[in-house]
């Protein structure tokens, strides 16, 4: 059994099982690095339209929207320094291990998980939000190179 999951700081984003064959097993590293790419591109699009398509992220609260124009003018919700978004949308991850069965990427920078659950004080802006697309382009990579052997 071959499962595909992908999530942040215990928000699942995707979880499917791949049943149909076996053949291609052993070494899943090819596919699992065109997964990572893809999940970079979907993440910096994400970032580029500060949650978008499928829902935008909260405006900042006014009194932290002026702070912030003031101290780092013209950066998007989600940037202050950079580090978060750097992490999640460049390869190599912040945190990336692939190995021949398995492929855990994302950040372990402490705040990630602030913004992807929100706080009491803080609404919630997901920094990992994959679309119902990615998802299924994700599993066909992974799929396309059981069955053929290619990514």
């Amino acid at each position: 059994m071959v499962r595909l999951q992908i999530g942040l700081a215990g928000d699942q984003q995707l979880n499917r099982e791949l049943l149909r064959f076996t053949g291609n097993l052993k070494d899943l590293r090819p596919a699992f690095h065109r997964i990572a790419d893809e999940l970079a591109e979907a993440t910096r699009i994400h970032f580029a339209t500060e949650g978008g398509p499928d829902g935008r992220w909260a405006p900042l609260s006014p009194k932290y929207r002026k702070w912030k124009e003031k101290r780092y003018p013209g950066q998007p919700i989600l940037v202050l320094t950079g580090a978060l978004r750097q992490d999640l949308t460049q390869r190599p991850f912040g945190v990336e291990k692939i190995t021949a069965s398995s492929m855990d990427v994302g950040t372990d920078i402490p705040y990630a998980a602030f913004h992807q659950h929100g706080t009491p004080k803080m609404p919630m802006r997901k920094p990992l939000e994959l679309t119902e697309r990615t998802r299924v382009q994700m599993v066909k990579t992974l799929q396309r190179f059981i069955v053929s052997g290619r990514v």
